[in-house]
């Protein structure tokens, strides 16, 4: 069960939103933030990010919102764990597949690099909410 919840937070909070700013990562503030703001702080951190031009600007913008407004229903939604964290990853594979039309080679890399260290950190904060619990507990 633990495992389960570690998964779907690790895809909502990676995947979905794997290069949104850090105030927006926050569960709660990811259910209260609408698609579009999601959509333009996830085109913002990617502009600078990957160094994007007008025109590749422009088009992750609109794949942002488009993957984020279907996200919309799975983030409030009350579905159970395994089935939200399967649909995020179908969602998320397709973002990509757009996100490879529209990158060069090496903002593709680029964004993968990151994704991963967004990740990391992910799994580092989370293991050190754990080991603050299990120092609470004794």
């Amino acid at each position: 069960m633990k495992r389960t919840l570690f998964l779907l937070q690790a895809a909502l909070l990676a995947c979905c939103f794997a290069l949104a700013p850090a105030a927006l990562l926050a569960q709660d503030g990811m259910k209260q933030s609408t698609p579009e703001k999601r959509a333009q702080m996830q085109t913002d951190y990617l502009k600078k990010q990957l160094q994007l031009d007008d025109a590749q600007t422009q088009k992750i913008g609109a794949i942002n919102l488009k993957y984020a407004l279907q996200m919309d229903p799975v983030l409030k939604g009350n579905g159970g764990k395994l089935s939200k964290l399967r649909t995020v990853k179908k969602i998320n594979s397709q973002k990509e597949a757009e996100y490879r039309e529209v990158l060069s080679k090496e903002q593709f890399e680029k964004y993968q690099e990151v994704k991963e260290e967004m990740k990391d950190k992910m799994k580092e904060k989370r293991q050190e909410r754990k080991e603050k619990g299990a120092d609470g507990l004794q």
